[in-house]
């Protein structure tokens, strides 16, 4: 009986706890940024939220997300302008937490879509 409530015990601790802490420490980051990056945030949040979609990421594995920062590229000359579209002079990093707020992957995105770098569990290279 005792095992039994050890092994009940610590997964009400790491499943409600250790799901709550992320929300309860970690910002979204948006608000620290300045009035003409936050719209720009907002999508590359939501871009970013999109990429960790296998059922594990989306539903247990990542728990908080925060941005980083919001990059914006110069235009260099007149004729560059034309062929650039202006979401690809926007830069986004996305950091996304998993229980306890650990750091578990960043996202780097570009207009309407990005790549993710894992910290935790790196795949294959």
């Amino acid at each position: 009986m005792v095992l039994f409530g050890i092994g009940v015990a610590w997964k009400i601790v790491v499943f409600t706890l250790g799901a709550a802490v992320p929300r309860w420490v970690i910002g979204d980051g948006i608000a620290h940024l300045p009035p003409a990056a936050q719209a720009q945030a907002f999508n590359a949040q939501s871009i970013a939220r999109s990429l960790w979609n296998s059922p594990v990421e989306r539903l247990g594995l990542v728990r908080a997300t925060r941005v980083l920062r919001v990059d914006t590229m110069p235009v260099v000359a007149a004729s560059d302008s034309a062929t650039v579209r202006p979401c690809q002079r926007v830069r986004a990093t996305v950091r996304a937490y998993t229980y306890f707020a650990i750091p578990y992957s960043e996202a780097h995105t570009t207009c309407d879509s990005g790549v993710i770098h894992y910290r935790l569990f790196p795949r294959g290279r």
